[in-house]
């Protein structure tokens, strides 16, 4: 499925959707002609040579995998470190170059980490790092903010004369501060609406109808526009329109070297795609670097770009360096290594087996090395005269090709699409299928994968929970589609990056390492060998689960030498006790099964109860082994200790939950008991006024009644 034809407003179109085969021969479509090779990235002409004096040199980095290597950077040129993943390319590059160099700027005396010696540092001013870190979550960041772009407009603004009459200030024009932006909104332009079990509703403000400002703000027009149509306006058109205004200009133009003059100065930066967040970040270190001779270190900036955007980043990564900068980049695309003036190869392959100098020099000469995978695939990109993209990899069994059927089964059926920029699809994704959707950075790719097939995927699964549960989800929003069938259930895995900390490892996220504290016994390795059946495992796990609760109730020593040692001699019987249990339920499946012909087998569980008797259990625990085999609760061992696992869990929840309801109870009966004690002070306060108030009015009435008598009389 191939979406565009272009990005932001011009593109949320299908362009394309069918086969592989079928989308070389489009003629519409960049990702055709970037796959049939009528369009490519040539070959620069010539290569930058190294500069005598003027290179950056490591020695000894031993950061994670790297084992003590030297390596030379080549500085005011293009630098490309590459590698296959795990070989230790960020090792190298943010651990130990950039994070050394910029300490040594910030204290000159400051040790070195993670290797022996950097030469050089002294001819790098500045260091640049633009790693793949998101950028701010919240909506009122957007483009010209995140530029610094919106500054000297602001000011522009308060200069005019009006501005001037009225008082207004750069800050009045700011829909982030008071004084100028809609309070009913707070500057957002809309007003979000809480739902208690259902998805927020975000409305159009009332009072400024989306304008984020004041009426008589807004009255303030410069050539026309008032402060909302400026942020209302493409980075192209701004710059036509601000193009005397050489204080507004260096904040626009890295936006249109790197690709984004499609975007509107006031769009918000949480529906810029992956692609585009890049390269926002990107244009906003190319305006902020005023020092001539900085290094850039970019952390692998093409993710999420498409061929046709890779070309405009190469585009912009070139004038860096014609600049007189240097650009180091961490990169797997081929496309970017063979327009690199220097490239170094880290491997040869992943973890404990990499961190290596496999081959460095120029991309030709890292094709030429043996052990490099790199330059395993870099040679096919080298040969001019290939003229369509050949893919190295084998391709599986061929699938026949179904068609999606008119009632829309065997397809995801999506009809009037309209989130974000795409516009009115329509499009039958197939089942059962690999399904690509590709085009442009910000052609609406993730609007149509993430914002409505898994949105509303997840939106199904959580409707079918109840209310009780639902209050602690986070309900994602109904896409804006209208018609959208044929839906399984949705996984969604998004490239970001681990937000664990130092103490989490590969077993806690993936959440193996509960199970690994099971299977760890005391004074044991763990037993490498796989059971059988269900019921080894069973008996291995209930011989590790009481190991494990007993470790955590004995483990600390109490300070006492006599009762540690107690504690060791009670919990080694305890293991030879679990012990003999264990190998009572490893002979389960031996014993004869439950029902009328127990009767028939009774010297074999005679013959069992004699094991039992030599393996040290008295009595009862015979008769519990034979009663258990007699009943046959459970299929297996492993079903009984899930079940105990269960009831564990679901029994803590409950009681979590009483515990809860009691003490919200008691908060109410906290909040009844101080109303009526409020209540009642009020009211003997009251009755105590009146009293106070009313005796001297009584005593005045009183003698006025015997005045007026004495008077008559």
């Amino acid at each position: 499925i191939d979406l565009g034809p272009r990005a932001g407003e011009h593109g949320g179109e299908v362009v394309f959707a069918g086969p592989y085969d079928s989308l070389l021969e489009s003629g519409n479509s960049l990702t055709a002609d970037c796959l049939a090779q009528r369009e490519t990235i040539p070959m620069p002409a010539r290569y930058r040579p190294k500069i005598p004096g003027r290179t950056l040199e490591v020695r000894g980095a031993r950061a994670h995998n790297l084992k003590d290597i030297d390596v030379s950077i080549p500085l005011g040129r293009l630098v490309c470190v590459t590698g296959v993943s795990g070989s230790g390319k960020s090792s190298l590059v943010d651990d130990v170059i950039a994070r050394n160099v910029q300490r040594r700027k910030v204290s000159p005396l400051a040790a070195l980490t993670d290797c022996d010696e950097i030469r050089g540092m002294e001819r790098v001013p500045e260091v640049v790092l633009v790693d793949q870190s998101p950028l701010g979550a919240t909506p009122r960041s957007n483009p010209v903010t995140y530029m610094k772009a919106f500054d000297p407009v602001r000011r522009l603004f308060a200069g005019l004369e009006l501005s001037r009459f009225r008082r207004y200030t750069p800050s009045t024009f700011s829909f982030n501060v008071e004084g100028g932006r809609c309070e009913s909104c707070r500057g957002e332009g809309f007003e979000k609406v809480e739902m208690q079990f259902l998805s927020d509703v975000f409305a159009t403000c009332s009072e400024c109808r989306g304008a984020r400002y004041r009426r008589e703000v807004l009255e303030v027009a410069y050539r026309g526009r008032n402060i909302r149509d400026v942020l209302g306006l493409t980075v192209a058109e701004a710059m036509k329109f601000f193009a005397d205004r050489p204080e507004v200009l260096p904040g626009l133009r890295p936006l249109a070297r790197v690709g984004l003059d499609y975007l509107r100065l006031g769009q918000p930066v949480t529906t810029l795609s992956g692609g585009e967040s890049q390269r926002l970040k990107l244009a906003s270190h190319m305006a902020r670097s005023r020092k001539t001779g900085a290094l850039f270190i970019f952390d692998e900036p093409t993710t999420g770009l498409h061929f046709h955007d890779v070309r405009r980043l190469l585009a912009a990564l070139q004038e860096l360096v014609e600049q007189g900068h240097s650009v180091m980049v961490i990169e797997h695309n081929i496309e970017v290594v063979k327009c690199a003036d220097h490239v170094i190869d880290l491997g040869p392959e992943g973890g404990e087996r990499g961190g290596e100098v496999v081959a460095a020099g120029t991309p030709a000469k890292v094709a030429a090395a043996a052990r490099s995978h790199t330059g395993r695939y870099l040679k096919e990109h080298l040969r001019r005269s290939s003229d369509r993209f050949a893919p190295t990899l084998a391709k599986t069994r061929p699938r026949p090709a179904r068609a999606a059927q008119a009632d829309g089964q065997g397809a995801i059926r999506i009809v009037g699409a309209k989130e974000h920029n795409l516009k009115d699809v329509r499009v039958d994704i197939p089942r059962d299928r690999l399904v690509v959707v590709t085009g442009l950075s910000g052609s609406g790719k993730s609007s149509l994968a993430f914002d409505i097939i898994y949105a509303d995927g997840q939106r199904r699964y959580i409707d079918s929970l109840s209310a009780y549960a639902r209050q602690f989800m986070k309900i994602m929003a109904r896409p804006n589609v209208d018609v959208l069938s044929g839906i399984p259930p949705t996984v969604a895995i998004e490239q970001r990056m681990s937000q664990g900390g130092r103490n989490s490892t590969v077993a806690t996220v993936t959440e193996i390492y509960h199970y690994l504290r099971l299977q760890r016994q005391s004074g044991q390795g763990v037993n490498a060998e796989p059971a059988d059946n269900g019921d080894e495992v069973a008996a291995d796990f209930l011989q590790l689960r009481h190991e494990f609760a007993f470790h955590l109730r004995f483990s600390k020593p109490s300070g006492d030498e006599a009762k540690d040692a107690d504690r060791r001699d009670s919990h080694q019987k305890h293991n030879e006790s679990q012990q003999r249990v264990v190998d009572l339920i490893n002979h389960r499946r031996q014993l004869p099964d439950s029902g009328p012909h127990c009767r028939q087998h009774a010297g074999e569980n005679d013959a069992k109860d004699n094991q039992g008797q030599k393996l040290g259990l008295g009595g009862r625990s015979k008769e519990i082994v034979r009663e258990q085999h007699q009943n046959q609760i459970f299929e297996n061992g492993a079903d009984f200790l899930g079940l105990l696992l269960q009831l564990r869990k679901d029994l803590g929840n409950f009681l979590l939950l009483q515990a809860c309801i009691l003490l919200q109870r008691f908060y109410n009966l906290l909040a009844v008991g101080r109303f009526f004690a409020a209540f009642l002070r009020r009211f003997v306060q009251s009755a105590l006024l009146h009293r106070t108030y009313a005796r001297p009015n009584q005593v005045h009435q009183k003698q006025s009644h015997h005045h007026r008598e004495n008077r008559r009389a």
